[in-house]
């Protein structure tokens, strides 16, 4: 195009993969930190995409989804699931439901003749499945269809039925807890119950328990433990209360295996206030371990989740494996759970992971990050969507994640690897000074290398000023194919050995600027692009127009691993891909 170009250096510049950061640890947990600071940067930069069309235009549009629908329930047979509408603009006036049945791995999905309404009920035909449901929304202006995740395979009930376990705040901890009419009252009773596979524990919803929930327990692949939500209302809020003084809160801790934990939100209360780091409102800054879920256990699912006001939305430890976590909201996390003025601050993260094997998907992240400035101007500040610590072979897809400084951050420390991790079909926007896309830090860094990180399909747009799309280490390895990589300084940099391919780079406000130091490619390939993707709005609808280059301009991505090549079949809009010739260039598919 003209006026644009590709710049090619051999310089290691302040671009690099290290820029600004450094190691530390607090409450047990290490991980990434800036140490580079600037005074005078705005704390935070709240961006919302979910923004009121005009009238005119809401009119005469179809309505577009902004958050995919979700399934409630338990996959067993005999049991029944319940569809979601999801959420969508353009003020829908009607709703049709169709259940679909997968195979094992998500993929051959076919219609289940009649299952046309919100709820299904499990039958022996659907073990050894997956299933799904696709919500058509309609209004005026026309339909769109949107598709949930996946459940866990169907399996047979245990032999033996599983005890539901009730608990109500106005209950009473004398009770049996075996109903709604005698439920228990606390947490702290629910914590001391043995549940065995094929148990529940129900909160009843419009309550607010004020104790930690440990769910400790052990089910197994056919008879999981469920911790959900009964009756009416807003969900079952866990509320913990740091009464100024305490730096650490968990509100709820998981540490066992085989659990289903869903429709819980979570928050914390007067945190401590550090003294010594003020943010602009005059007050300390909120300073703890405080977290919505901590995940130590492996083979859990968290679904539905809402985390609110804490350091970290969902902490995944070192030792998480094989959990899933779909269709969360992790959001307003304003706190900090370090402040170091000499090593950097922690905190205001939607996801820190560790672990191994983890699957996290269609979750909304947002408005998360804390800043604050000490009495020498000296500035602490952090935000996160994804912090990526002691991780590997984890599966990050289609989650959108909306004003944060750091998106994806991946490194990890001398005992630990963080290898074959794959990031696909996610948007990251973000207005905020600075801002990075995926950080995969290499050899020269102390928290690298990191090996064979595949990064497909991705939309990522950075319109504050300095920001950096995507910064590349990578001498252990990337695959880097078929994103849409907008910033304001870097569209991306490049070091070390990648395979790059079919990505379009892009600057709104001056020349695309791509850096290769020591990369095994000194160029963009042939088949990526200089281009204006040509999104539907440039900042707020990230849907391609007809007219877009990457319109059929991606790559087929081959492979033998059933969950990639699942979830690669379809968009962020939950559209087949590919929609026409090829799969289109970044998240959304273009759907006409």
């Amino acid at each position: 195009m003209a006026g644009e170009k590709v710049v090619a250096m051999s310089l290691f510049d302040s671009g690099q993969e290290v820029q600004g950061v450094s190691s530390h640890r607090a409450g047990g947990r290490r991980s990434l930190a800036r140490t580079v600071l600037r005074v005078g940067v705005p704390a935070l930069i709240v961006v919302s995409l979910f923004v009121a069309l005009p009238t005119a235009y809401a009119a005469t549009q179809p309505p577009k989804n902004t958050s995919p629908p979700t399934i409630s329930g338990t996959p067993l047979v005999g049991q029944k699931l319940t569809g979601s509408t999801g959420s969508w603009t353009g003020k829908p006036t009607r709703y049709a439901y169709q259940w679909q049945r997968c195979d094992g791995g998500g993929a051959g999905c076919a219609a289940i003749g009649g299952a046309t309404g919100s709820s299904y009920s499990v039958s022996s035909s659907d073990v050894g499945n997956t299933l799904k449901v696709t919500v058509t929304a309609t209004n005026a202006g026309g339909t769109a269809a949107v598709v949930s995740a996946l459940t866990q395979v169907v399996t047979e009930p245990s032999s033996m039925p599983g005890t539901t376990y009730y608990v109500d705040c106005t209950g009473s901890d004398g009770n049996d807890g075996l109903s709604p009419t005698t439920a228990w009252a606390t947490l702290s009773k629910a914590d001391a119950a043995v549940l065995k596979p094929g148990d529940s524990l129900l909160l009843k919803r419009g309550c607010t328990f004020t104790t930690k929930l440990t769910a400790k327990w052990n089910g197994t692949a056919a008879s999981p433990i469920v911790i959900d939500a009964y009756g009416s209302g807003s969900n079952p809020l866990i509320q913990l209360d740091a009464g100024g003084i305490a730096t650490s809160r968990v509100a709820v801790d998981v540490s066992g295996s085989y659990q289903t934990i869903q429709d819980l939100q979570t928050r914390v209360i007067n945190p401590y206030r550090n003294p010594s780091c003020i943010q602009s409102d005059g007050t300390g800054v909120p300073d703890g371990w405080y977290v919505g879920f901590d995940v130590s256990g492996s083979y859990n699912t968290l679904a539905n989740l809402e985390a609110s006001s804490a350091s970290v939305g969902v902490a995944m430890d070192d030792t998480a494996a094989h959990n899933r976590v779909l269709s969360d909201h992790l959001h307003g996390m304003h706190d900090l759970w370090q402040v170091d003025e000499a090593h950097g601050a922690m905190g205001g993260m939607g996801i820190d992971l560790h672990g191994q094997s983890n699957e996290l998907a269609y979750n909304l992240i947002e408005d998360n990050g804390a800043s604050c400035t000490f009495a020498d101007g000296a500035t602490n500040a952090y935000s996160a969507a994804f912090e990526v610590y002691n991780a590997n072979n984890n599966y990050v897809h289609h989650n959108v994640a909306y004003g944060h400084d750091k998106q994806f951050e991946m490194g990890h420390d001398s005992s630990h690897t963080t290898d074959n991790n794959v990031l696909a079909y996610n948007l990251f926007y973000s207005s905020y000074p600075g801002a990075e896309g995926p950080n995969i830090h290499g050899s020269n860094s102390s928290y690298g290398p990191v090996n064979n990180t595949q990064i497909y399909n991705n939309t990522i747009v950075l319109t504050g000023s300095g920001s950096q799309a995507l910064v590349c280490g990578c001498s252990g390895g990337a695959v880097i194919r078929n994103n849409i990589l907008v910033a304001t300084y870097k569209s991306a940099y490049y070091k070390g050995s990648i395979v790059e391919s079919n990505n379009d780079y892009w600057n709104y406000s001056g020349s695309t600027f791509v850096q290769f130091n020591g990369a095994t490619q000194s160029t963009i390939s042939s088949t990526s692009k200089i281009a204006n993707p040509a999104f539907v709005a440039a900042t707020s609808d990230f849907d391609l127009q007809a007219t877009s280059p990457d319109v059929d301009a991606g790559a087929l991505i081959s492979t033998a691993d059933p969950l990639l090549g699942s979830l690669l079949g379809y968009d962020l809009n939950n559209r087949s891909v590919p929609g026409g010739g090829a799969p289109d260039i970044g998240a959304y598919e273009y759907g006409g």
